[in-house]
C-alpha cells in the first residue's frame, strides 16, 4: 500500500509542475531517498506514464498517464502514431511531432526523428508552451479569443531564448495572421538554432483538436534551406490527417 501510494504522490507532483521536475526536487518534495525515488520513476517512464526530456533530466506526465486523464474527458483521437508523420519525416529527413489540446494543455502525442536530430524541448508526453511553440499557437490560433487569453493568462510567459515572444498581447496579436496562412512558422524562439513549422489538424466539426510540427536545424541566418518545400509537407500533411478525422479540406 505504501508503495501505491507514493506512486501516486509522484504522478500527482509531476503532472503539477508546469515545467516538469527533477528527480532530486522529486526526492525533497516527498520525502523519499533518491535511490527509492529512481526506481520508482524508471518503472514510471518505462511504462509511458512519465517522458524524461534528456537535455534537462526532468520529468512530465507521459502518454499513459495523459490517456488516463479521464477526469477531463480526454480521449486522443491521435493515441496511434499516423503513418503520415513518419512519411514526412523519411520525406524532409527532419523531425515531425504532433501536439494535442488535452483539456488546457498543448501536449507532444507523437513524435518521429528524421535523419536530422535537433536538440528539442518537444518529447512525447512534453507539455509544449503556448506561447512560445509554433504547435501551440496553432492551437491557440483556432481558439474563441476569449478562451485563448484566458489560457495565456493562466500561465507564466517563461523566456527560453532571446527571442521568445513574453507578452500575451503580442502573442495574440499573432493569431490573426496564423489563420489566414493556416499555418505558423519560428526560428529561434523555443530551441535555440531551430527552425519550427506548424499546420492545425481538424475534426469534421472543424474544430483544431491537434497540430503537426515540423522541427529543423537553422541553416542560415534566415532559417532553414527549403523553407517552402516544408511549408507545402506540413500542410499536405495536416490536410490528410484532418482529412482522416472527418473533416472537409
Amino acid at each position: 500500500m505504501r508503495l501505491v501510494t507514493r506512486t501516486l504522490d509522484v504522478l500527482k507532483a509531476v503532472s503539477a509542475a508546469e515545467r516538469g521536475i527533477s528527480l532530486g526536487e522529486l526526492s525533497t518534495l516527498l520525502g523519499v531517498p533518491p535511490a527509492s525515488m529512481h526506481r520508482l520513476l524508471a518503472v514510471l517512464e518505462q511504462e509511458s506514464y512519465l517522458s524524461r526530456v534528456p537535455t534537462t533530466r526532468r520529468y512530465h506526465p507521459g502518454p499513459a498517464l495523459w490517456k488516463a486523464a479521464v477526469d477531463d474527458g480526454y480521449r486522443s483521437l491521435l493515441a496511434t502514431p499516423h503513418p503520415m508523420v513518419a512519411r514526412v519525416a523519411a520525406w524532409t529527413g527532419q523531425t515531425v511531432f504532433l501536439t494535442e489540446l488535452v483539456g488546457s494543455d498543448a501536449v507532444c502525442t507523437s513524435l518521429v526523428e528524421g535523419k536530422r536530430r535537433p536538440r528539442l524541448f518537444a518529447r512525447v508526453g512534453q507539455r509544449m508552451p503556448l506561447h512560445a511553440s509554433t504547435s501551440g499557437r496553432v492551437l491557440l490560433a483556432y481558439q474563441d479569443p476569449a478562451f485563448a487569453r484566458q489560457l495565456l493568462a493562466a500561465r507564466p510567459l517563461t523566456a527560453f531564448t532571446a527571442a521568445t515572444p513574453t507578452s500575451s498581447q503580442g502573442v495574440l496579436a499573432r493569431l490573426p495572421a496564423v489563420r489566414s496562412r493556416g499555418y505558423d512558422h519560428c526560428f529561434g524562439e523555443l530551441d535555440p538554432g531551430v527552425g519550427t513549422i506548424a499546420a492545425p489538424i481538424r475534426t469534421s466539426t472543424g474544430r483544431a483538436c491537434a497540430s503537426i510540427t515540423i522541427a529543423a536545424t537553422v541553416c542560415t541566418t534566415d532559417g532553414v534551406r527549403d523553407w517552402e518545400g516544408l511549408r507545402d509537407q506540413v500542410l499536405t500533411a495536416a490536410a490528410e490527417l484532418s482529412t482522416d478525422l472527418g473533416a472537409i479540406v
